[in-house]
């Protein structure tokens, strides 16, 4: 199991892009995705597979399209 970071649109209910990453982008950072640029709103975390020999992090980073 590896970490994970899950982007979300603001106000959506399912991660438009998974990535196998620990990386973890700070509120207000610029990121680019195919070529269009999200801001970063909020972050959160989450520790998968608790009772598993392999824990992994997840982080669920909140973003919005830029103009």
């Amino acid at each position: 199991m590896s970490d994970t970071v899950e982007f979300y649109e603001n106000g959506k209910q399912r991660p438009f892009l998974i990535v196998d990453s620990a990386f973890q982008p700070n509120d207000d950072d610029l990121i680019s995705i195919k070529g269009k640029t999200y801001k970063v709103l909020g972050r959160s975390f989450s520790v998968d597979y608790v009772g598993e020999p392999l824990k992994a992090m997840r982080c669920n980073v909140i973003v919005e399209e830029q103009p």
